[in-house]
């Protein structure tokens, strides 16, 4: 985190210095500012989201998840400050969206003539999933409006330094050092009388062992992207739809890793399905294997999945608002499994679908409450996988999973 905070605090000098040399006189004129803010989350989850409905892994409990940053206007510079535990979005959050979560970030703005400009750091998490584990991200965005169009590029370099308990046993190294580089093209606006946001990833790196006797290294190259288009209001529902994929991983290339695994944001696209138990489960290859329990903080967002999603947003009024929300999730790459001869079995890669319900009620300017009940249809894809293989050597269907968020936040 230290090395971050040089490169931040040159990077906020070169900005500075540029934005001082691009400013207006009138911009000058403006008075300086400091602005205090954050977010409390209290929030209870109930769910029974691991396809067997004859263990005891639903849960329910209740979390305090607290943010505040302050914000101050450079004296020198029109370029702002903003410093504490706040939530980042990068593009339409298919890399980072940290809404809400409690990562420490430093982040400086800059409104430069030709478009905006962010630069900054940020503390993903330290001793979260284990007593040794690290990851920091530096950033740089850039945000363009054209007319009814706002146009985005951002760059994201990622370290991560986590220990192979993360990951089933008998593991394959001591340790491991993940590094990554994003480079993310966005888009959203309107044309004509629809609207629609846009967004394609790509990423580069290699995770790299620290074992001294056959350190085993693996390249990483995945892709993520997605498009949706959304309908003129029709009374009180606004029409959606919506496709993304992201790629996973070619189990038969052992020295590279082509899933697309970003550091972690929270379900920009689907509530249950990229919670903790689902997708983290059954489906990542994070550090190059696939994981049998919920051992990281963060959900591995689009990696190894295709989705396309139908909603239909509606506002009663000013206070009461929601969602619903019909998604179909399948695999983008193959995860064989054994049958109970050893042998590989392939169940197909249709995931299911999820079909989702929100409710937001807006109490007043700091506080507000939302309700979300998500139904998931397990598809072909969990066959034999959650609940084994039978006498006959069959695979056992998956039961159907639900869970539900009951959430109040104080804003200020």
């Amino acid at each position: 985190m230290k090395k971050s905070i040089v490169v931040f605090l040159m990077s906020v000098f070169l900005l500075s210095y540029a934005a001082q040399a691009l400013a207006s006189s009138e911009a000058e004129e403006n008075p300086k500012k400091i602005d205090v803010s954050g977010k409390i989350i209290y929030r209870g989850r109930w769910y029974n989201l691991d396809f067997n409905d004859d263990s005891d892994r639903g849960s329910l409990n209740r979390k305090n998840l607290m943010q505040a940053w302050g914000k101050v206007d450079l004296p020198f510079a029109p370029v702002s400050l903003k410093i504490g535990r706040q939530p980042l979005l990068f593009g339409n959050g298919l890399y980072l969206n940290t809404g809400i979560s409690k990562t420490f970030a430093i982040v400086a703005d800059a409104c430069l003539p030709f478009a905006k400009v962010s630069v900054g750091t940020a503390k993903l998490y330290e001793g979260v999933r284990e007593a040794d584990d690290d990851a920091d991200i530096n950033f740089v965005t850039v945000n363009k409006a054209v007319g009814p169009h706002n146009l985005g590029l951002f760059v994201a370099h990622e370290k991560d330094i986590s220990s192979s308990e993360a990951a089933p046993a008998p593991a394959i190294v001591d340790s491991l050092e993940r590094t990554t580089t994003n480079i993310g093209l966005t888009g959203k606006g309107k044309i004509g009388p629809l609207t629609y946001k846009a967004e394609f990833d790509y990423m580069v790196g290699k995770d790299k062992s620290t074992k001294t006797v056959n350190p085993t290294d693996v390249d990483i190259a995945g892709y993520a992207f997605m498009a949706g288009v959304g309908l003129p209001p029709l009374s009180i529902f606004k029409l959606g739809l919506e496709v993304g994929l992201g790629s996973g991983d070619d189990v038969d290339t052992k020295d590279k890793n082509e899933a697309y695994i970003p550091p972690g944001p929270f379900y920009p696209y689907a509530w249950a399905y990229e919670y903790r138990f689902i997708h983290w489960i059954w489906n990542s290859s994070r550090f190059g294997k696939g994981t049998v329990g919920v051992r990281e903080a963060l959900a591995p967002g689009l990696e190894n999945t295709t989705y396309l999603k139908a909603s239909a947003r509606w506002k009663l009024n000013k206070w009461l608002s929601g969602a619903e929300q019909f998604i179909y999730l399948m695999a983008t790459e193959p995860k064989p499994i054994k049958d109970n001869t050893g042998a590989s079995f392939d169940p197909g890669k249709n995931i299911g679908i999820e079909i989702d319900t929100i409710v937001n009620c807006l109490i007043n300017k700091h506080f507000s409450y939302q309700f979300i009940f998500a139904y998931v249809l397990p598809g072909n894809f969990f066959d034999g996988r959650i609940k084994g293989f039978d006498a006959a050597n069959k695979p056992i269907e998956a039961d159907n999973a639900w869970g539900i968020r009951s959430q109040f936040a104080f804003t200020f």
